[in-house]
């Protein structure tokens, strides 16, 4: 007890990042996370591990991302939805 479901939650992210950092999966990475308390009320969490590239500036919660790498298959199954 006495650990709010907000501290558990960064704590487990920065966990889970650091270990994606650790076994060099990703060189750095920065989250948010969002749900409501019991009384309803939205709730944001956010951590982040790592360097942006190896020996490069190191990662926080606000560093932005290219997403665009990430899009690209997205777009391609949904294309390729439409033509099946």
């Amino acid at each position: 007890m006495g650990t709010s479901r907000s501290e558990r939650l960064r704590a487990e992210a920065s966990r889970l990042l650091a270990s994606g950092v650790a076994g060099n999966v990703f060189p750095g990475a920065a989250v948010a996370i969002s749900f409501r308390d019991a009384a309803g009320k939205l709730e944001l969490v956010t951590a982040s591990a790592g360097t942006l590239a190896p020996g490069g500036k190191a990662c926080e919660d606000e560093t932005p991302f290219d997403l665009a790498s990430l899009t690209k298959p997205i777009f391609a199954a949904a294309a390729l939805r439409l033509v099946a």
